[in-house]
């Protein structure tokens, strides 16, 4: 394995730690922040990121800081808990309701961050 390869496995593994330790959604926004920050440095392949940003929206449905998100819903009857994760938090996006956890507002986060 060559060294650029070597060097992207290791902040791949650090980035999965700093996510798996994390114990609110503010910790990792940050985190995606950062990842952001490495990807757009080019320093994180296109696979890295698809990999660090499941691994973020998984980690994120096991915490349950849900408060923190005053745009989301409470439970409703009338609305299905989302097929992917099973949350039932949801908001608005343009005319229908989308999952917090699978579609976060992006208005909501990071304004500048567009890859994570």
């Amino acid at each position: 394995m060559n060294p650029v390869n070597t060097a992207r496995l290791h902040l791949v593994k650090t980035l999965s730690l700093r996510v798996g330790q994390a114990r609110s959604w503010s910790e990792l926004e940050g985190i995606c922040t950062d990842i952001n920050a490495v990807f757009l440095a080019g320093d994180l392949s296109s696979e890295g990121l698809e990999g660090l940003c499941a691994y973020v929206a998984q980690r994120a449905c096991t915490l349950s800081d849900w408060s923190e998100y005053s745009t989301e819903k409470s439970y409703d009857p009338a609305v299905p808990s989302c097929d992917c994760c099973g949350s039932t938090a949801f908001r608005e996006s343009g005319s229908q309701a989308v999952c917090t956890v699978c579609h976060p507002d992006p208005l909501r986060h990071s304004s500048h961050r567009r890859a994570a």
